[in-house]
């Protein structure tokens, strides 16, 4: 038996994944209501692509998810406004090595699953004469299952992948989709169905994002039925609003910042109370709220790293090999002996593949908050030019202690820097460096 079911929990509920599009997703994600808002009144009042910007791992897939499966509700309940929202089967994901033709490809195939998956609430909401059996019966006879497959776009593994789609496909199967999304959603008041390209850093640089985005914008981005989402971190949409061919198209992003303190125990809990097994009997959190609280601010917020590391203060608790803690007296000693170790063990894994001169920087990427760093500062580290800056810059990032939008990255590689404090302004701390910062700044 895992531990989770022995404590008496339905499975883990702290997997450092996004939060589902249902309706356990929307009780999980707590202290977002003001984001939810601005989303669905973006959708709803069809104000072109939707961009969302945030920290990595801070939950910006999250409250896209959630934003649009309340929509989605909403939609179907209301009596009043016929708009339908459907949300698409599939989130995805663009990389600058993979074909933008067979991206195009897989997007229309998911669009038509979607339809087909939907057909129910597509009907019940006016559109009595859709039929998609004939679709169907194409989608499923020509595609191979269980084929383990890099498809442009997805940026994972896929296990469906189309065979002998070129005839169909030239034949007018994008006609075909069109013309039922045409049918489904006559106006720019129907509604529409909901897309998301996520993790938009992954584009290695402007250049590249800049030229998939423009490509696709009158591809697909142009049609009325479709409404997008992008998401990305490190300011990357500063880039793609200033090109002329995107700018009538990209709104101004919408900020994920860290969740308020207040609501941060709230998170705890409701995947506590979501993951109960059995409703008269609470599941065992060896954890208290302010212990929690404690974790969540040492490591800048971000809700991934604050999972992984939840779940392996579980499992250190699990192979104790002396009773759980319950009172909360030993709980927060427990808590406060395995928080201790945990950060130390970082901290000398770091030690062990930075330069002396590289730990001594990273220390003042976390005092510069609080204090004014001035060349003499570099000097007494030993890095007196740009280029051996450059050079530790590029070993943090290697190992996940720093983070640099796109953009800058650019900047610092072509030699546009000059002075150092102007290089280091956009270079920020990761979540693990925020961990173990009071260690770094002895």
């Amino acid at each position: 038996m895992s531990l989770y079911k022995d404590w008496g929990y339905t499975s883990n509920p702290f997997r450092p994944t996004p939060i589902e599009p249902t309706i356990r997703g929307i009780e999980l994600l707590v202290g977002r209501e003001k984001e939810k808002k601005k989303l669905k009144n973006r959708l709803k009042n069809d104000s072109g692509i939707i961009t969302i910007e945030g920290e990595n791992g801070i939950g910006k897939t999250s409250v896209i998810n959630g934003s649009i499966f309340e929509l989605y509700e909403e939609s179907l309940l209301s009596k009043d406004d016929q708009a339908l929202y459907l949300p698409c089967n599939q989130i995805f994901q663009i990389s600058p090595t993979k074909n933008l033709g067979d991206f195009i490809d897989e997007f229309y195939f998911t669009i038509a699953q979607t339809i087909i998956d939907k057909k129910k609430e597509i009907k019940e909401n006016g559109y009595k004469n859709l039929k998609t059996d004939n679709l169907n019966k194409w989608l499923n006879s020509t595609i191979v299952t269980n084929i383990e497959a890099q498809i442009a776009g997805f940026g994972g593994t896929y296990n469906q992948t189309p065979n002998e789609s070129n005839g169909f496909m030239k034949s007018g199967f994008k006609k075909q989709i069109k013309s039922l999304l045409s049918n489904i959603f006559p106006n720019s008041e129907s509604g529409g169905i909901i897309c998301v390209i996520d993790n938009l850093e992954l584009l290695e640089t402007s250049d590249d994002a800049k030229r998939i985005l423009e490509y696709l914008r009158d591809e697909l981005l142009n049609m009325p039925e479709i409404k997008w989402f992008f998401s990305g971190s490190h300011n990357i949409f500063r880039t793609f609003i200033s090109t002329p061919r995107l700018s009538g198209f990209i709104n101004n992003p919408i900020k994920i910042s860290h969740i308020h303190s207040i609501n941060v125990p709230s998170i705890l809990n409701s995947r506590i109370n979501s993951y109960q097994n059995h409703v008269d009997n609470k599941p065992y959190c060896p954890i208290l709220d302010t212990d929690f609280i404690k974790l969540f601010e040492s490591l800048n917020g971000n809700l991934r790293e604050v999972f992984k590391r939840l779940s392996a203060f579980y499992l250190h608790i699990y192979e104790l090999d002396k009773e759980e803690p319950y009172s909360q007296e030993n709980k927060n000693i427990a808590f406060e002996e395995w928080f201790e170790e945990d950060k130390n063990l970082e901290f000398d894994a770091i030690k062990n593949v930075l330069k002396d001169s590289e730990i001594k920087l990273l220390k003042i990427l976390s005092l510069r908050e609080t204090e004014l760093i001035t060349n003499t500062d570099y000097k007494n580290i030993n890095l007196e030019s740009i280029s051996a800056l450059r050079t530790a810059i590029s070993n943090l990032e290697k190992y996940g202690l720093i983070f640099i939008p796109i953009l800058e990255n650019e900047f610092i590689e072509q030699n546009k820097y000059t002075e150092m404090n102007d290089l280091l302004k956009n270079v920020f701390l990761s979540p693990k460096s925020h961990y173990i910062k009071h260690l770094i700044c002895e």
